[in-house]
């Protein structure tokens, strides 16, 4: 098994991550983020930061947390890197305010540990 330090770092990224997604969208309605291209980017380079943390996690990790629907996270981040004039708002919404605080929440969990 990987140095515990090791395994950590990423999921601490993707922590901190999804902690600033949250307070970036709170307040928000979806009509007000699609106004607001600032917050948009924030989110959306957060959304990256949380893909390429889970690609480079180890597959050990990988499958202790296998609840989390990884190949779908670093999807989501080679479409924001390689397609990103094609990137759907709505998408990405949906992803901060119902994907991400149950990502939190499993992630914390497991650093608890």
């Amino acid at each position: 098994m990987k140095d515990t330090k090791d395994r950590d770092i990423h999921l601490y990224h993707i922590r901190d991550a999804c902690q600033q997604i949250i307070q970036f969208t709170d307040g928000y309605s979806f009509d007000s983020f699609c106004r607001d291209p600032k917050t948009q980017n924030a989110v959306i380079r957060l959304i990256q930061v949380i893909g390429e943390a889970a690609r480079q996690m180890d597959e050990e990790t990988k499958k202790e947390l296998s609840d989390v629907s990884w190949k779908q996270i670093i999807g989501m981040r080679h479409k924001i890197v390689h397609d990103y004039v094609d990137i759907e708002l709505h998408l990405v919404w949906d992803s901060a305010t119902k994907e991400i605080p149950a990502l939190l929440e499993r992630i914390q969990k497991a650093l608890s540990r």
